[in-house]
């Protein structure tokens, strides 16, 4: 008789980079009908910049270099104070009703003020996904106004965050992707948005946001609504799958 062999199919870890092309997902939950049309930008790290997805557009950079981390794979490094990567919108945007941000990277150190993943402005009236220095939490900032997560983040670790703001609250979910540990929080925001000044700054914002790590991609959206904090957990147990579908 003859013996066959079972073989067992071993899912790959969602949390790891997934080593396939990049691309746009219109699948994915956070994707809902006409929310693609306010991407300001969709970007994975790509030679020592970042580069979108949306229009194959490559950031210009500055100072900034490639290099590669385990589990977050490909990544564009920012250790100094004019290292960044600039790429212009994806179409002009003031937000009217919510502002999600998300980011795939690490921090080795935070600087004075906040290590910024992105920036919509040069100004200090930026929106902006960072960690501040004061406490060492991940935030948002919404034209000028840190809300801070009160979630810390571990120096060198690889995470997932996201934060989903309108003009009244902001939904944070936030991943150790070497761990796998999910956290979420809520916090406020700031009465009115600001358009930024047709710029996103990825790893730097004049010079007093460094991020002193990684990224290895980031995204920025403007919507009707704020991103109810489920879909976002449904985001999170597979934060690669957004710029890189399965």
């Amino acid at each position: 008789m003859l013996a066959v062999a079972r073989r067992k199919l071993i899912r790959a870890n969602p949390l790891v980079f997934p080593s396939t092309r990049p691309g746009f997902n219109p699948s994915h939950p956070v994707d809902a009908p006409g929310a693609n049309n306010g991407f300001l930008a969709s970007v994975v790290a790509s030679n020592g910049t970042v580069t979108s997805i949306l229009n194959g557009k490559v950031a210009t950079a500055t100072g900034s270099a490639a290099s590669a981390r385990p589990i977050l794979g490909p990544v564009t490094t920012y250790t100094g104070a004019t290292d960044v990567s600039t790429l212009a919108y994806n179409g002009a945007a003031t937000p009217a009703g919510a502002i999600t941000m998300a980011a795939l990277g690490y921090i080795t150190s935070v600087t004075s003020g906040a290590s910024s993943f992105i920036s919509w402005s040069a100004a200090s009236s930026v929106n902006g996904l960072s960690v501040l220095s004061a406490t060492g939490n991940f935030a948002t900032t919404i034209n000028g106004t840190a809300v801070d997560s009160g979630i810390a983040a571990s120096l060198s670790a690889p995470y997932f965050v996201v934060s989903s703001s309108n003009t009244l609250a902001t939904n944070f979910v936030i991943v150790n992707l070497a761990s796998g540990v999910l956290k979420t929080a809520t916090g406020g925001s700031a009465a009115t948005f600001n358009g930024g000044d047709g710029n996103l700054y990825f790893g730097n914002r004049s010079g007093i946001r460094v991020l002193n790590g990684g990224l290895a991609a980031a995204m920025c959206n403007v919507t009707a609504n704020i991103i109810p904090m489920p879909v976002l957990v449904q985001w999170a147990s597979d934060p690669w799958s957004f710029w890189y579908p399965r």
